[in-house]
């Protein structure tokens, strides 16, 4: 029997394979420097949709430390989206994902190889 999704993919890559993404993205100092300056939320995702850098403006908003905390998480579970925690693989894979306007735009950007846009509102939960 295969894993149960509504939507979204459930896979995820190793805890390993998030690091060593991690490890590249931040020796890049360019890249690292260009995020940095941006005032806006940045999450770079790896295919399983999973965060693999944040910027500093993110990292700031979560009140982490550094962007490795965030490391392994989907957009949904960094902002505690009420639907995030519905289904065992999280984010992107519940029933109410299929209207979700951040996922369809990461999976169609995913798809088509080509930038997308989409205004989109979360529902969080505090915790």
């Amino acid at each position: 029997m295969g894993v149960k999704t509504f939507f979204a993919p459930p896979d995820r890559a190793r805890p390993a394979a998030i690091q060593r993404q991690h490890q590249k993205l931040s020796e890049a100092p360019a890249l690292s420097s260009v995020l940095s300056s941006v005032p806006e939320f940045v999450a770079v995702l790896n295919k399983e949709r999973q965060v693999v850098y944040a910027n500093t403006a993110l990292v700031r908003f979560l009140n982490a430390d550094s962007s490795l905390p965030l490391c392994g998480l989907r957009p949904g579970e960094l902002f505690n989206c009420i639907h995030s925690a519905e289904m065992e693989h999280g984010c992107g894979t519940s029933a109410g994902c299929r209207d979700c306007s951040a996922v369809q735009a990461i999976l169609e950007t995913q798809s088509s190889n080509a930038s997308k846009s989409r205004e989109c509102v979360l529902l969080g939960i505090d915790l």
